[in-house]
């Protein structure tokens, strides 16, 4: 069986990922964060910053490298298994050329994975606008003029204050904690991964302890970067914990009802665990 792919299909992928990211880039270069007023007696708000144990950019690029290496890991094992069952399959042409299953199935799968990434941050990013809650260590980054030094009227909310401190992107990030970008981020990447690989290995692969091993791993790795944000006194645990959910039910959404990961498992009507090169433990 052969099916043609629609060039205008690919059009609009591309434009709905463009409409999709452009308020990303909106966002980050001109919005500004709520202005919240505090106590200056509220310890919570007191803490030193310290650095990043696992930074944005190696949290970002490690996520997103994960997705892919599991994505594209996933698909060219399953190639290897499927090729006493090629004809079971269908074909693909866009235009005048041939296109390979593989890369239709990357270009879907990829595809959905990046676009749950855009989906999960615009909503980070439009709750920490919003919210504007300060960070743990929002004092010892801001220094405010009033409050900082001394505390002598502590049931005021002060709101009339101006910043001291002398870095401005980090006197913006202070007041960015609710909810954790990092926790979102993190448990999506597991979670869609996670049912993307219970789909696609629907059967065990060489061991019943392969694909549960690996969900272990995403989940673990994602609850170690969230809990590292409230030791690196970055975000409030509850901050930790909506940015947890929200990102949990990006990914598990966008893997069952967008990407539909169950609904497309495509197994060949000759299945067989041994033909496939299964091995059950």
């Amino acid at each position: 069986m052969s099916e043609s792919i629609r060039v205008l299909r690919l059009v609009g992928d591309i434009a709905v990922f463009a409409c999709c990211g452009v308020p990303l880039i909106i966002i980050e270069l001109f919005a500004k964060p709520y202005k919240r007023g505090f106590y200056c007696d509220d310890e919570s708000i007191r803490y030193p910053y310290l650095k990043d144990t696992v930074s944005t950019a190696v949290l970002g690029a490690g996520g997103i490298a994960i997705g892919l290496v599991t994505i594209i890991a996933t698909e060219v094992i399953r190639l290897i298994l499927e090729r006493n069952y090629t004809d079971e399959f269908l074909s693909y042409r866009l235009c005048c050329c041939e296109i390979h299953r593989i890369f239709v199935r990357l270009y879907c799968f990829i595809g959905y994975f990046l676009l749950g990434f855009i989906f999960e941050q615009l909503l980070v990013d439009i709750g920490k606008y919003t919210i504007g809650r300060h960070r743990p260590h929002f004092m010892d980054v801001c220094r405010p003029d009033i409050g900082y030094d001394t505390c002598t009227s502590p049931e005021q909310y002060v709101t009339n204050f101006t910043c001291t401190g002398d870095d401005q992107h980090l006197i913006k990030e202070s007041k960015l904690s609710f909810f954790s970008g990092h926790s979102a981020f993190s448990f999506y990447v597991a979670w869609f991964c996670s049912l993307y690989l219970r789909a696609r290995f629907y059967r065990p692969v060489f061991s019943r302890l392969f694909v549960p091993a690996i969900q272990f791993l995403l989940l673990g790795l994602a609850g170690w970067v969230a809990l590292t944000r409230v030791s690196d006194y970055k975000h409030h645990w509850s901050d930790v914990l909506v940015g947890t959910i929200i990102g949990s039910v990006v990914g598990i959404l966008m893997a069952l009802h967008v990407a539909e990961v169950f609904d497309r498992r495509e197994v060949p009507s000759s299945y067989s665990p041994r033909k496939f090169g299964v091995v059950s433990v």
